[in-house]
């Protein structure tokens, strides 16, 4: 009772690529790899999708993949919200140079969520292979400068750490690094 007619949908939440740069210990995509199919979104099919933004609030361009991966996860945004939608995504970070972070404050950003799977390097880079926690955190940290640079609010970014039985004891300094960082929220996740 409580949605508008207009956009009775809460959230699409739309895979836009099956890619990843990293291979986490407990990722379908790592685990799976032999039968896992790397693929992008067409951007015709992306398209259809795109006709009924009209009726839905939230686009989430996230999956098992990267979304910074997709050569046009740019223009996806920017589709998603010329339609009045609110746009986010989940990141591993890797690929939030300055140049990307720039063009993501541009569009208007609503919501990014950055995954961590420890508070330290040697654990994160244990549980996500191929990862380097020193340049996640800096890319963080850049992205989160120019964001105040901007005095601008959005887009909201949350930290979303991994718990697993290896990585439990590192969550409260998990939470000092995503205060220190300027984060807006962290979110703790079970696998």
């Amino acid at each position: 009772k409580k949605r508008e007619p207009q956009r009775p949908f809460e959230a699409f939440q739309i895979e836009v690529t099956s890619r990843c740069n990293l291979k986490c210990v407990m990722c379908p995509v790592t685990v799976l790899a032999d039968h896992w199919a790397q693929r992008d979104l067409p951007w015709d099919t992306f398209e259809r999708v795109a006709e009924a933004f009209g009726r839905v609030k939230w686009v989430y361009l996230q999956g098992w993949g990267e979304p910074l991966l997709h050569r046009r996860v740019f223009d996806m945004v920017a589709r998603a919200k010329s339609a009045g939608c609110r746009v986010g995504f989940t990141t591993n970070g890797t690929r939030l140079t300055r140049a990307n972070g720039a063009r993501l404050l541009d569009l208007g950003l609503d919501l990014m969520a950055v995954s961590i799977a420890g508070a330290r390097a040697a654990t994160h880079e244990a549980i996500r292979a191929g990862s380097d926690f020193a340049k996640l955190v800096e890319n963080l940290r850049r992205f989160l400068s120019l964001r105040r640079e901007l005095g601008s609010a959005a887009p909201k970014v949350e930290v979303f750490y991994l718990m697993t039985p290896t990585n439990l004891a590192e969550l409260p300094h998990a939470v000092r690094l995503a205060a220190e960082l300027g984060a807006d929220e962290l979110v703790a996740t079970n696998l």
